[in-house]
């Protein structure tokens, strides 16, 4: 009982901050309803652990926390690609950025030098 009042405390303050972060339009409408739904689903499995049971019957996986297990690297791996993705996307952005700062300043600096 302490521990689900403890994660429970722990997930009403991620909560909190997801908010907070949307309020300040740190996050887009669809990430607030994908990390509320995530830690809502955290919270669920808190109080309510049959429920991992009950999935794991359905999914005909052995035990309740095995599907957890299951979903979670699923989820990290997802996310990770996700974060790989955009971060080369970034770094291609950043690259165009400065090779026309480059070429802007190389400009600046032949056309300045024939005057």
């Amino acid at each position: 009982m302490i521990l689900q009042v403890l994660i429970s405390l722990v997930v009403g303050l991620i909560l909190g901050e997801i908010v907070a972060e949307y309020r300040q339009k740190n996050l887009k409408l669809a990430f607030l309803l994908f990390w509320l739904l995530v830690w809502g689903a955290v919270g669920l499995v808190v109080w309510f652990p049959a429920l991992t049971s009950d999935l794991a019957q359905i999914l005909q996986i052995g035990r309740g926390m095995d599907v957890v297990v299951y979903l979670s690297v699923v989820l990290l791996f997802y996310l990770n690609f996700r974060f790989l993705v955009r971060m080369e996307k970034m770094r291609r952005e950043i690259t165009k950025i400065v090779r026309k700062i480059a070429l802007h300043q190389l400009d600046e600096q032949t056309s300045g030098k024939s005057d």
